[in-house]
């Protein structure tokens, strides 16, 4: 019932150790509904269900486990694609390029946060996907 009525985010947060409070970075929440919007416009063109059915049509091959790829994105101050770089690989080369593809379809992501621009004129930030085989 709890994903039905909207349970909180599942955040991957294996590499965090916990400890007695919780610390959040106020930038990345700061910008929260920037982030919504790059996740929503990538979640809609993020597809690798066919690359991996012509690949692994039974599902033996890659076995049952999440796979995780992780990019750096850049972006120009009016949120054009500038650069895209893997930063983790999620160990399958086409699931890395469909994650890059992704983004490149989605892309531009419009009316980007003054705040979040470097002094290079440019906007850089990871994004991840994961997927379960």
């Amino acid at each position: 019932l709890a994903r039905i009525a909207g349970a909180p985010a599942n955040d991957e947060l294996k590499d965090v150790e916990e400890g007695e409070g919780t610390f959040l970075n106020t930038r990345r929440f700061k910008y929260a509904s920037f982030f919504n919007r790059v996740s929503k416009g990538v979640s809609q063109t993020w597809n690798p269900r066919p690359e991996i059915l012509r690949r692994d049509p039974s599902g033996r091959v890659f076995g049952r486990i999440d796979r995780i790829v992780v990019l750096s994105i850049t972006l120009d101050k009016a949120g054009t694609l500038q650069e895209i770089d893997v930063t983790r690989s999620s160990g399958l080369p086409f699931l890395d390029r469909e994650a890059i593809m992704a983004v490149k379809r989605a892309q531009p992501f419009p009316n980007p946060p003054k705040g979040m621009v470097n002094g290079r004129e440019e906007i850089i930030f990871p994004f991840g996907f994961s997927h379960h085989f």
